[in-house]
C-alpha cells in the first residue's frame, strides 16, 4: 500500500530530496532498456521509482528541487523532476557548482541560461547567486563584495527578463552574522516575489535564522512571499528544529500559509558512498550522557561480497522498497564505464529507498517533538526538546532572537 507522506508533512517544514540525473531519467526507460527487462520481482516497471506519482506503489511526495547546475553546457534529459500538474519542482540556480568552477561562469550568457532553464523545469526557484563559499576557491570571486555586487548584477537581470511564470526567491548567503545581515540588506532592495532561499552561515544557526526572520516581518517581506528554503541540509535536528519555526512565524496575524523546505542530495550521495539508510538512531539521556537524535547508514550488499542470485531478502527495511528487495536485486555487475558497484538499476533501487528512509526518519523526528514536553524528553535529548521548544514560542515574544538565545547552550549541543 503507497504511503503518502503529504498528509504527514502537513504544518511541517518539507524535506525536498535534490534530484540527480540517474534518478531523473531512468524510471522514464522502458523495461526492456534496463537489465533486459529482468526486473526485481517487486518492481512491474521502471515508473515505479517515480514517487512523485501519486500512483507510485511504495511512497508518495509532491515537492523536489531539481538542479540548473548539473545540466551547465549540455541538455536535460526528461524525466520524473520535470513540471507537472499537482508537483512543485524548486529550481536551483546552479550557483554551487560556481564555487569552485571558474570556468562554467560567462557572466550575462551564464545568467540568461540558468534563467531560462529555471523557467523551463521549476514552479517556484533560487535566483542565481554567488555563494561566498567561493571565495578562497574561485578567483573570480574572491571576495564578499564581489559575491554579494555579482548576485544582485543576476537579480537585476532575473527581475528584467523573467516572464513571470516561476516564483523566484530571493537567495541571502553569508559566512557569519555580519555577512548575512549585510548581504540581507543589500537584496531586500530588490525583493522577489516568490520568498527566500538562505545558505551559508544561516543553516544551523537558530539565533540567526531566527534574527533574519524577524527582520524580515518587520521590514514587510514575508507576507506574500511566504515560502522560505533553506539550502543544504537535512539533519533530522534541523528538520524538527525548522518545522518549530515554521509553526512560531505561522501562528502571526497573515502568516498562516508560510512554508519552509529545506534540501539536500543525501539520498544520492550516500549511495554513491555505498550506504543505506536506516531507521534513526533517537534516544533520551541516560545516566550523564547525552541522548542520541541522528540518522544511520548501513553498508549496502553489492556483488563483491554476494551473488546477483541471493534471494535473501533485504536486511535493513525501513522503506516500502526494501520490503519488497532481496539482496541479489542489488548485486548486479557494474554498468560499462561506471566506476560504481552497482548497475543503473541498483544505484536508482539504493537511492529511491534512501529517499523513502529519509523521510520516514524525519517524519518519525517531527512526531516525537510534537508530544508534550514531558513525554518527548522521555524519547529524545533534552537538549534537542528545549532548543525546539524555544523556537516554538520565539515569535510569541516581543522580542524572539532575545528569547531563543536563553536557549543557547542547548542549541550548542546540536
Amino acid at each position: 500500500m503507497t504511503f503518502d507522506y503529504r498528509a504527514r508533512q502537513h504544518g511541517r517544514a518539507i524535506y525536498l530530496v535534490a534530484g540527480q540525473e540517474g534518478l531523473h531519467a531512468l524510471p522514464r526507460k522502458p523495461a526492456s532498456a534496463i537489465r533486459g527487462g529482468e526486473l526485481p520481482a517487486g518492481l512491474a516497471s521502471p515508473a515505479d521509482l517515480d514517487f512523485l506519482d501519486p500512483a507510485n506503489p511504495f511512497f508518495v511526495t509532491d515537492r523536489a528541487l531539481f538542479s540548473f547546475g548539473q545540466f551547465l553546457g549540455r541538455k536535460t534529459p526528461p524525466g520524473i523532476f520535470d513540471k507537472r500538474p499537482g508537483i512543485t519542482i524548486l529550481g536551483d540556480s546552479g550557483g554551487f557548482q560556481l564555487i569552485d568552477k571558474p570556468a562554467l561562469w560567462n557572466g550575462e550568457a551564464t545568467c540568461a541560461e540558468a534563467l531560462a532553464w529555471l523557467e523551463k523545469h521549476a514552479d517556484e526557484a533560487m535566483t542565481l547567486d554567488i555563494p561566498t563559499g567561493a571565495i578562497g576557491c574561485n578567483p573570480l570571486f574572491p571576495d564578499f563584495a564581489s559575491c554579494l555586487t555579482t548576485t544582485m548584477t543576476n537579480n537585476a537581470y532575473f527581475h528584467a527578463n523573467a516572464a513571470g511564470q516561476t516564483r523566484f526567491l530571493t537567495v541571502v548567503q553569508g559566512r557569519n552574522r555580519k555577512e548575512v545581515l549585510a548581504w540581507y540588506d543589500a537584496v531586500k532592495t530588490q525583493p522577489f516575489d516568490g520568498g527566500w532561499a538562505l545558505g551559508g552561515g544561516t543553516r544551523s544557526d537558530y539565533v540567526l535564522l531566527t534574527e533574519l526572520l524577524h527582520a524580515m516581518i518587520q521590514d514587510g517581506l514575508l507576507g506574500c512571499r511566504n515560502r522560505l528554503h533553506v539550502l543544504g541540509t537535512s539533519t533530522l535536528t534541523q528538520s524538527v528544529m525548522l518545522s518549530a519555526l515554521q509553526r512560531s512565524v505561522r501562528a502571526l496575524p497573515g502568516q498562516a500559509e508560510f512554508q519552509i523546505t529545506f534540501d539536500t542530495a543525501n539520498p544520492s550521495l550516500k549511495m554513491v558512498f555505498g550506504q543505506l539508510v536506516g531507521h534513526p538512531l533517537i534516544t533520551p539521556d541516560a545516566s550523564g550522557r547525552p541522548g542520541e537524535f541522528r540518522d544511520r547508514t548501513f553498508k549496502t550488499p553489492t556483488h563483491s561480497d554476494f551473488s546477483p542470485d541471493d534471494r535473501r531478502a533485504l536486511p535493513i527495511k525501513c522503506s516500502r522498497i526494501a520490503e519488497r528487495l532481496t539482496i541479489g536485486d542489488l548485486c548486479a555487475r557494474p554498468g560499462i564505464g561506471k566506476n560504481s558497484p552497482w548497475d543503473d538499476l541498483a544505484r536508482a533501487l539504493v537511492t529511491h529507498h534512501n529517499v523513502d528512509a529519509t523521510l520516514r526518519a524525519i517524519d518519525e523526528a517531527n512526531s516525537i517533538m510534537e508530544l508534550p514536553t514531558h513525554l518527548a524528553v522521555q524519547v529524545a535529548p533534552v537538549h534537542v526538546v528545549r532548543s525546539y521548544q524555544a523556537l516554538l514560542t520565539a515569535f510569541r515574544h516581543s522580542n524572539p532572537v532575545a528569547h531563543v538565545r536563553r536557549e543557547a547552550n542547548s542549541f550548542a549541543k546540536l
